[in-house]
């Protein structure tokens, strides 16, 4: 048994230590959303848009994982702050059980309502159609997926997440591999464009799920001897880990249905309009990505120290760490603002679709900042358990986004940029709000 503490530091250090293996494992999966556009970009801006349109529905149902691993995440965190690792091992299990339930139910309902959904929120049959074709390539693997979430939220607990830098790059090359070969017709396979870019993506969850699983049972099992032993459901358990995190889901859930909203709107205006929005987006998801990996960090790291009994130093904490993060990030905003042409040119050669972008990639600077820096102070908030809050702030936040987007393009449309600037809106009221609650303190009456 290894008796090294599972305690962590709250320097910038140890943030920066659990932080870099999700930072590098989210620029290979960057890589794959990167690599998925820029060869949609060369077949044409159909294909662009039903990727777009299919990769965020596909996105909306992770988010559904994305919030049973952040909540299994903060009470694994906050044994880890205990140094319990028979609790860290049951609430793993039980996760680990409730994901693969959640990924087969998720499955079958895409399967079942999907085909009479689409053709509704789609006002153009061939983007409607396309996107069920590519859907029906993709959703296969969505029950690894959601497994996987609960792996990776076992191994920031305990500070073991490293192996997530190989897990993911190992999926990054045979995606991209498979992407050239699938969209295009290469290597002696059948050219299926679009389709074959959601193949290859499924294919790359099965590698990655495969090498993660192997890593832990070959390698914790001597520091957490009761990690994969199912003889039970304990039910109380599930009820703890729904506690916490049926607010973060359901709040994951409405954010990204209205950002869904936001792209059925924008593509249901023209051709032109989703081609941008789409670029812009994919250019988006990948400068956050060191942003992202580092307020995951902060948020395994505020329950931590909570299990310590540290809980007076979570507000100073996060306010530190938004300055460190806001530094971090600038590099990106200023290549946003002074490259956007030489940026865009690496995801598209339509000169014309550059030229319409220029404006908007110019924006995403404040974007970078703003977003970073407010998701940190949100991410600090759920860290502390009080998932209720944490969704009430989101669900406000994107509800006032969705009656600007609705606004904006529906009935008074004046341009793209006049639209992503509900960007600013959005992460503005986030931001203000998680650090005001965070300052405010109720959070330590929740227990977990």
């Amino acid at each position: 048994m290894n008796n090294k503490s599972l305690r962590q530091g709250s320097k910038f250090r140890d943030t920066i230590s659990l932080a870099y293996p999700m930072v590098i494992s989210g620029f290979a999966i960057g890589l794959i959303n990167i690599f998925d556009t820029a060869f949609l970009g060369r077949v044409d801006e159909l294909s662009l848009n039903i990727s777009n349109i299919g990769g965020i529905i596909y996105f909306m149902l992770i988010m559904v994982s994305n919030g049973l691993g952040m909540g299994v995440q903060v009470i694994l965190s906050r044994y880890a702050g205990e140094d319990n690792r028979s609790k860290i091992g049951e609430v793993f299990n039980n996760g680990l059980f409730l994901s693969l339930f959640l990924g087969l139910i998720i499955t079958l309902l895409v399967y079942l309502i999907m085909p009479h959904v689409m053709p509704l929120i789609l006002d153009r049959k061939e983007v409607s159609d396309g996107t069920l074709n590519y859907l029906s390539y993709r959703v296969w693997a969505i029950v690894l997926a959601y497994m996987s979430a609960v792996y990776r939220s076992f191994l920031n607990s305990v500070n073991r997440n490293k192996v997530l830098i190989w897990a993911t790059f190992l999926m990054a090359i045979f995606n991209i591999i498979l992407d050239y070969g699938l969209i295009f017709g290469n290597f002696g396979f059948s050219k299926m464009g679009v389709a074959g870019a959601a193949l290859a993506s499924g294919l790359a969850e099965v590698v990655g799920y495969l090498f993660v699983l192997f890593f832990t049972l070959f390698n914790l099992k001597q520091d957490f001897s009761n990690i994969h032993k199912w003889r039970v459901v304990n039910w109380k358990v599930i009820k703890e880990i729904n506690k916490v995190s049926n607010p973060l889901i359901l709040q994951f859930v409405v954010s990204n249905s209205i950002w869904l909203c936001f792209f059925i709107l924008i593509t249901n205006v023209g051709e032109r309009e989703g081609a941008i929005s789409n670029l812009v987006k994919g250019l988006f998801m990948f400068y956050m990505i060191p942003a992202w990996g580092f307020v995951q960090a902060v948020n395994a790291i505020t329950s931590n120290l909570i299990g310590q009994g540290k809980s007076s130093e979570v507000a100073h904490y996060a306010l530190r760490s938004a300055g460190h993060i806001i530094v971090l990030m600038s590099g990106f905003a200023l290549l946003c603002l002074l490259f956007p042409v030489q940026i865009l040119s690496l995801l598209t050669n339509n000169e014309a679709l550059i030229a319409d972008s220029v404006n908007v990639t110019r924006m995403m600077s404040g974007f970078i900042i703003l977003g970073s820096s407010c998701s940190l102070f949100y991410n600090a908030y759920a860290g502390t358990g009080d998932t209720k809050t944490a969704m009430k702030i989101e669900v406000f936040s994107a509800l006032l986004y969705l009656i600007y987007i609705l606004y904006f393009i529906k009935y008074k449309w004046i341009s793209v940029e006049v639209v992503w600037f509900s960007e600013y809106l959005y992460w503005i009221v986030i931001g203000v709000l998680s650090y005001l609650w965070l300052k405010k303190g109720k959070w330590k009456q929740v227990k977990i």
